[in-house]
């Protein structure tokens, strides 16, 4: 699901994440030559704030899709 050149590139986004976030937005566009690989530039930020945050306290009821 991701190019080879993912692997290598600046963008700090683990495979899973960007897995994840590829499933969920189907219809944008990847391209392995544009800068941002087609990934939001906030998910960065919004994987960071997961690391920092990890001992959050998990919502009762809610469930994974």
């Amino acid at each position: 699901m991701l190019f080879p050149s993912e692997a290598n590139d600046k963008l700090r986004l683990p495979p899973w994440l960007r897995v994840y976030w590829r499933k969920h937005h189907p219809d944008d566009q990847y391209l392995p030559n544009d800068p941002t690989g087609g990934y939001p530039l906030a998910l960065r930020d919004l994987y960071n704030w997961m690391v920092r945050n990890q001992g959050l306290p998990q919502l009762q009821g809610k469930s994974d899709r």
